[in-house]
């Protein structure tokens, strides 16, 4: 199991280990049972007894992956997804260290009994990376250093890649953890880079239902990570799309979205064919921001040739969404259009012919592009006669829509989800 290592490396023993400074002997008898912890008493003194007890543990395992975890069912904690025990050089020495999660055993107030659950929301780990020295495993930090203020459990934790992935000449670890809210799951993942003493972390990325890949997109050598998925599983979260977050290697770090990327061919609903289009007008592609404008019309007054797409206007929401499609299919025509105002007229009209509350924004916006032909205070007036009303039938999983914002060129900070 164990290679003695010539020249031991100089390690920082834990307070709990330095008073005796000495090698810790397998015990002769069994191991007692994981130190609990309260769900009241101080955590540090929790992982100080958690790190003395889990190394006693590698120890008396030699270092055996199926030993540790055959230990640890003896003792009723049979989770093996989430608890592991792995030899790998972390830190480029030519040498494997011990990097293994030991699970959190704890009473939660008013519980007489000790308890270890696992599931999605709570399947709690400490991470210890052990280095052999004196024939012997001892611990030189856990992930999540306490003198950092960092919580030092990690949930669900699993390996994801250990690799030189940003091409630095240097391993990097990447630590996956699951996670569950109230309604809904993802994935977070942590780049952390080991020196032998201190775990750096260089990337902390997260999507919900996310499916990830890391991969070497550009071909240049660092890979980048990318995310598919970040909807919100709740019927509450109403219309919603997934989308690609693409994390690229900075020269520093992997903590910058380098791309942020709805899901191709997915303007499904005439709520989705409007938000393209603003995002179209916002870039300036005219074109596409008409045909965009003209499918969610052809919906919205059940024209579309698909049936299984057809949404009739009969709500107030697919009102306000016909609305919004009518003015900026008219403002759209003008845009592209200047000098026949054929096309926006007829928009004008049905507008009027509509109702709702676009009367009142087209007629505002007409009035003065007739007398002027200024497109900027027309708009100007349409968003001022909008004012203060919202869309009704946003939600937590969209960013609220003011009309003001919506009509023309969109006004927001960043184009809607």
């Amino acid at each position: 199991m164990r290679k003695t290592r010539s020249i031991a490396p100089l390690l920082v023993c834990l307070g709990l280990l330095i008073s005796a400074c000495q090698p810790i002997v397998a015990p002769a008898q069994q191991l007692p049972f994981p130190p609990v912890w309260q769900a009241t008493e101080n955590l540090a003194a929790y992982v100080q007894a958690a790190t003395v007890h889990a190394t006693h543990l590698v120890n008396q395992a030699d270092g055996d992956e199926a030993t540790y975890l055959a230990q640890l069912a003896a003792w009723g904690i049979h989770d093996t997804e989430y608890t592991w025990l792995r030899h790998l050089d972390v830190d480029d020495d030519g040498q494997p260290e011990i990097l293994m999660t030991y699970p959190l055993v704890y009473r939660p107030v008013g519980s007489a009994d000790a308890v270890c659950p696992c599931s999605l929301s709570d399947c709690r780990r400490l991470l210890i990376v052990f280095e052999e020295m004196f024939g012997r495993y001892w611990p030189t930090v856990h992930l999540g250093r306490l003198e950092t203020g960092d919580y030092p459990f990690k949930n669900r934790p699993t390996l994801f890649a250990v690799d030189d992935i940003n091409a630095d000449g240097r391993t990097e670890v990447v630590l996956r953890q699951d996670w569950q809210g109230a309604h809904t799951a993802g994935v977070t993942l942590t780049v952390l880079h080991w020196n032998g003493g201190v775990w750096k972390e260089i990337g902390w990325m997260t999507q919900s239902y996310s499916d990830v890949r890391l991969i070497d997109i550009e071909g240049d050598g660092p890979r980048e990570f990318v995310f598919y998925g970040g909807t919100v599983g709740s019927v509450g979260a109403g219309l919603q799309r997934k989308f690609t977050d693409i994390y690229k290697w900075n020269g520093v770090n992997y903590n910058t979205l380098a791309a942020h990327i709805p899901a191709a061919l997915t303007s499904e609903t005439p709520y989705w064919k409007i938000v393209d289009g603003d995002i179209a007008l916002f870039q300036r592609r005219y074109a596409a921001a008409e045909r965009l404008f003209a499918d969610a019309l052809a919906m919205l007054t059940n024209d579309a040739s698909d049936a299984d797409i057809v949404s009739g206007a009969t709500g107030v929401f697919d009102q306000n969404l016909l609305a919004l499609a009518r003015f900026q299919a008219m403002y759209v025509a003008l845009q592209l259009n200047p000098y026949d105002s054929t096309n926006a007229a007829a928009h004008y009209a049905a507008s009027q012919a509509e109702g709702g509350r676009s009367p009142a924004w087209t007629a505002a916006f007409w009035s003065i592009w007739e007398q002027t032909g200024d497109l900027a205070a027309a708009c100007a007036a349409a968003r001022e006669r909008a004012g203060g009303l919202m869309m009704e039938g946003y939600n937590y999983a969209t960013n609220p829509l003011y009309f003001r914002d919506m009509l023309c060129d969109p006004h927001y900070t960043w184009p809607p989800e």
